[in-house]
């Protein structure tokens, strides 16, 4: 039915702890799904033995050691055997009926995504004593709780992502990137946020990237925001088409999707920011970027 696949950092001190809680919540999820490990870190091999995984080794990273997103995806993609995939970073706890959604034709030909609820977790957890994960769990109040920006899961057909620029893999826009992309392709994106609940285990981050205001900076950064188009291609859960009901196990339209207009305004801002600075080629990328928004309309 479903191929997890996720990178890794290496198992040692609190990652070993919300990793291993990570990929035993995905098994205890989806008991029959595939999970794919993709790495070389340590402790790789035997959160996968533990855990039903495999893992396929890979070393493609950056100078700084982060994962390419369209190395990782492309490996995902040949060594998957379902052909329905799911992207989630190795830090996401994940509570769901999966056999339900599933069910629905559209599952399986659309983008599906969600919100996350940040979580403090320090010690092991246990999935076998509770159907719901969430009853053990304290939602801590931070600002990416149930921020329509924060990404941490991507659930697609196989054959959807063809070709993904060179992101660093964490370093904001990627996520955002996969979004305007299936969009751009008049590709249903659906929030299925009220039928799956994801849970980020508080860390702390690479010293590589920096806190501004709340918001992360780094030259990973902004390799990622130039790659990804500027805000012109910064969409989000609000940009979704549809709407996936629970309650009432219904898929509406998402009536407030304004992903067009939004577009519009993000490139003029970049097209004033780098013309402004005389930098007309990165401009001119922006509106090239733009242009195939336009086309998608």
């Amino acid at each position: 039915m479903l191929t997890f696949f996720a990178t890794p950092k290496p198992f040692t001190g609190l990652f070993r702890v919300i990793q291993r809680n990570a990929i035993a919540s995905w098994r205890h999820a989806v008991p029959s799904a595939e999970i794919l490990l993709i790495g070389d870190e340590s402790g790789i091999d035997e959160a996968a033995k533990d855990f039903g995984a495999r893992v396929v080794k890979s070393n493609s990273q950056n100078h700084f050691g982060t994962p390419f997103v369209d190395s990782v995806f492309a490996i995902a993609r040949k060594n998957a055997a379902f052909p329905s995939l799911c992207y989630i970073n190795s830090d996401i706890l994940l509570e769901g009926n999966f056999n339900n959604l599933f069910a629905h034709p559209w599952a399986t030909r659309s983008l599906l995504v969600g919100i996350r609820n940040e979580v403090v977790v320090e010690k092991p957890l246990s999935f076998s004593a509770n159907p719901f994960l969430s009853h053990d769990l304290t939602i801590v109040n931070r600002p990416t709780n149930a921020n329509p920006t924060a990404i941490d899961y991507f659930i697609f057909p196989k054959d959807l992502y063809r070709w993904i620029p060179p992101f660093a893999l964490g370093r904001a826009f990627w996520d955002n990137w996969l979004v305007a992309d299936a969009l751009k392709r008049r590709f249903p994106v659906i929030d299925i946020s009220s039928a799956v609940r994801a849970f980020h285990q508080e860390h702390a981050y690479s010293s590589k990237i920096r806190s501004v205001g709340g918001r992360w900076y780094g030259p990973e950064w902004e390799h990622n925001y130039l790659l990804g188009g500027g805000r012109s291609g910064y969409f989000t859960l609000e940009d979704a088409t549809h709407i996936y009901e629970l309650q009432d196990n219904t898929l509406r339209i998402n009536r407030n999707n304004a992903n067009h207009r939004r577009t519009l305004s993000r490139a003029l801002s970049d097209l004033d920011l780098f013309e402004s600075s005389g930098n007309r080629a990165i401009a001119a990328a922006l509106m090239r970027n733009l242009d195939g928004f336009n086309e998608s309309q």
